[in-house]
């Protein structure tokens, strides 16, 4: 295994860990449900921060992927029973060679992903140029 992914093949496991973590987020209803609406706010919000445009529009994005981390970490201890029930193997798999993207915030954001749901689809999001 490489120490670093190009981009073509990082970009095609972080596919592969979104739609795994899609699969998991359809057994865990109340989990999807609350993760929905965290990363559609946050979408909307990171929206308006980069068509601002400014010089602090970097470090107003910063501090809502930031927010919406700890949402994550919030709705998952809240849906804990319905985490602990799924096989979360895969993802982790994916989320460790996710780490090894040449693009520093996916990479980033998979170190921090440990067992929140919802960070490989924040990961696509925080990627500049995503919307």
């Amino acid at each position: 295994m490489p120490k670093r992914l190009c981009q073509p093949c990082a970009n095609a496991v972080a596919a592969a860990w979104v739609a795994e973590e899609e699969g998991l987020l359809q057994r865990a209803t109340g989990l999807r449900d609350e993760t929905a609406r965290i990363l559609d706010e946050a979408t909307s919000a990171i929206a308006k921060a980069r068509a601002i445009g400014t010089d602090d529009a970097y470090s107003t994005e910063e501090a809502l992927l930031s927010k919406t981390r700890r949402a994550l970490a919030r709705a998952n201890r809240r849906h804990r029973d319905e985490v602990s029930r799924l096989d979360l193997s895969r993802w982790r798999e994916l989320a460790t060679l996710v780490r090894r993207a040449s693009m520093p915030t996916m990479a980033s954001e998979a170190r921090r992903a440990r067992r929140r749901l919802g960070m490989a689809q924040l990961s696509r999001l925080a990627l500049r140029g995503a919307s």
